[in-house]
This record gives C-alpha cells, structure tokens and sequence, in this order.
C-alpha cells in the first residue's frame, strides 16, 4: 500500500515523471479539504493535471481536470485502487456522514459497487431518508418492489427508454418530442396570427378609403363634365365662344388621379387578401398542432391497460417521468378562433 508523500517530496516525483511515461493514479487532497483521484496527465510544473473519474447515474465519466499545485495539501501515488479504498474505508467511522463522504468518495473514483454498498447501508438504517434514498438514485439505482435495482435493469424491465435525464416509455417520449415541436410551431402560428389580426383591419380601412376616394373623383368628374355643359348653355345664350380647355385638362387630371386610385384599390385589395389567407393558414396550424398534441396524449393514454396510468407523483424516484395529467384545454393562442 502507497503511503502519502509530503507535498514536496510528491510533487517532485511527480515533475520527475518525464512525457509519455507509464500512466499512473494520483490521489489528492487540496488545501479546501477536497480530495481528487485520476491518472496524471503531462501538464506545466505548476498544475496537477489528470483525468478525473466521477460517477454518476449514467457510468463514469472521465475528463481532464487542472489544479494548481500551491493548492494541494498533499498527494501520493495510487498503485493499487483497491489497497487505497481497503485504506481510507477502515479509516472512516461508520456514523452516517461518514458513510456518506466514503459513497461519495468512491463515486468520485468510479467504485460503483462499493457507493452502493455504504449507500445501501445509510438506506438500511432509515428507508424514508431522502438523503439516502437521493445517493443511490445518484449512483443510478431505482426503488423496485422494495429493491434497488440499476437504471438499465429497471427500464428494461418496465420498458422504458433513457430520455431527456428520465426515465420514459415509448409512448411518453413521443408525446414530449411532439410537445415540444408544437409548442415550438404553436408559439411561431400564434404570433403570426396575432400580427395578421393586428393587420388586417387597417387593410381594410385603406382599402374602403380608396375605395371611396375612386368614388368621390368619378363624381368630381361628373361634376366637371355638367359644370362645362352649363358654360356651353351659357355661351351659346350669349353668342359667345366658350373655351373649354380648362374643363378639358381638368377632366384629364380627374381621369388620372381616378386611374391611380384604382392602382391603390388593386393593391390594397391584394394585399388584404393575402393577409386573410395567411390568418386562415395560420389558425390552421394552430388546430393541427393542437391536434397532434391531443392524438399523442391519446396515444400514451391507450398504451397503458385500463385504469393502470400512473398517478403523477406514484412514480418510484424523481428521476423517473410520471404520467402527464389529464390533457388541459388548449391556451387561448389563437385570439380570433371565436370570432
């Protein structure tokens, strides 16, 4: 069994160490009173650098990690993984904070059976300790029919699948996958018809305001036409010559502005149109997603025998999805759907 080396005397063993050297464990403890494991990595003098373990539900996870060295308190190299767990576990008193600082101390080195088996004894002292119960299902275990069991072995047995950190059956996750592209799409449809039916009454004024404007030039040049009818009376009473080339020129700039009303009229209407087609697209979208949503509802509902849906809440640990409850009216994104 290695013993700790003074801080100096480890880290110039450690310095010593040339690149490409056999790989080896170092154990660590730093000034804050935490202690590290992982194989050294080369690095600059003045870090520790390895490839930390860490467990956690879903296996070990090993990345690097760098500490300066006027951090560490001490250090020793690791030969032997079991002697140095046989070591620091006959020096931990079984009370349960160290019981649990010696769990978490093996899940920080990827001693998955031995956390779980001073997990599982805090769990044996009190079953209702949530303490306890939250470090196996830390380490990736599950309560089922009073035994803990790994998550693999659960979700195989209940068929369920790994899904957003959760547990889920088939049938759940694909009534999030579409909740979520749903919501996503009802959101952007909702705001689309919200805007649409922001617009579409302005439209409309311009449209009934141009409308009116070609109405109101016609008679301007009704009025125009009766106005040189009249002069033409008038002369002729008189024996006089009438110019009419001002009602001429008038009549002409009435028949233009008449002209590009009746461009604007053209394009408000379009423009009108166009609007109320989208508003109509987008309130049908919005129906079918709600519509997607209620099938995929339905979808987990029938996937599950009569009357055996689980409660929310009934499930046997946080990390396990529970039933959705029972599918609530669709929001009100849709603000003209009444009208």
């Amino acid at each position: 069994m290695s013993r700790p080396l003074p801080l100096l005397a480890a880290l110039a063993l450690v310095s010593a160490w040339a690149p490409g050297a056999s790989a080896a464990d170092v154990e660590a403890r730093l000034k804050s009173g935490e202690r590290v494991f992982g194989e050294r990595l080369d690095a600059p003098e003045a870090i520790l650098a390895i490839n930390r373990k860490v467990w956690t539900r879903n296996g070990l996870i090993v990345g690097r990690a760098e500490y300066q060295r006027s951090a560490i308190a001490e250090m020793e190299i690791v030969t032997s993984l079991s002697d140095l767990y046989q070591k620091h576990s006959a020096e931990t008193p079984d009370t349960f904070d160290g019981q649990y600082q010696l769990a978490k101390w093996c899940m920080d080195r990827g001693l998955q059976d031995e956390a779980f088996a001073h997990a599982k004894r805090l769990y044996a002292r009190d079953p209702k300790d949530e303490v306890a119960q939250g470090l196996l299902q830390d380490l990736g275990y599950l309560l089922d029919e009073g035994q803990w069991i790994k998550r693999a072995d659960y979700a195989a047995k209940h068929g369920m699948v790994e899904y957003e950190g959760k547990l889920m059956t088939p049938a759940q996750v694909a009534l999030r996958k579409t909740e979520i592209k749903t919501g996503f799409e009802r959101d952007a449809q909702a705001h689309k018809v919200r805007t649409l039916d922001a617009a579409v009454p302005p439209l409309e004024k311009r449209l009934a305001d141009s409308k009116a404007r070609v109405e109101k030039l016609k008679a301007d040049l009704q009025a125009n036409k009766a106005e040189e009818a009249k002069a033409k009376q008038v002369a002729a009473k008189n024996k006089a010559t009438l110019d009419a080339s001002p009602y001429a020129q008038k009549a002409k700039d009435i028949e233009k502005a008449i002209t590009d009303a009746g461009k604007v009229v053209d394009t408000a209407s379009k423009s009108l149109q166009q609007s109320k087609d989208e508003l109509a697209a987008g309130k049908t979208a919005l129906d079918t997603c709600e519509q997607a949503t209620v099938a995929a509802h339905k979808a987990y509902v029938d996937s599950w025998p009569a009357g055996q849906i689980p409660a929310t809440g009934s499930v046997p640990a946080a990390s396990v999805d529970p039933a959705p409850a029972p599918l609530a009216a669709a929001p009100a994104a849709n603000p003209t759907k009444a009208k």
